[in-house]
């Protein structure tokens, strides 16, 4: 299986390459380090397996990440809170009052 696994670019197997990215949501859509730098810089804005629009963004700030990801999940966070919230008053008040 490693074998077969191959940047679609270069053709370079997983073994030669060591890391392979993906970069859509199509199956073969893996590339190494290498291409994926070409491709970024060339401004490739297509998937050159299946022709889909790319996004290139690494990003490696880990408060950023952090934010996109509760940005991505509002609900759950604000219903976590919410519930936090409510616990510590519902505490504080059984507790406040004995």
């Amino acid at each position: 299986m490693l074998e077969e696994t191959k940047c679609v670019i270069c053709h370079d197997s997983l073994i030669e390459k060591k890391e392979l990215l993906k970069i859509c949501n199509c199956v073969d859509s893996l590339v190494c380090c290498d291409c994926y730098g070409i491709l970024n810089s060339t401004k490739v804005d297509k998937c050159p397996v299946c022709k889909v629009k790319l996004k290139y963004k690494i990003n490696t700030n880990i408060f950023s990440n952090i934010f996109i990801y509760f940005n991505h999940n509002k609900l759950l966070f604000s219903n976590i809170i919410v519930n936090v919230i409510l616990v510590n008053i519902i505490i504080f008040y059984k507790y406040k009052h004995e």
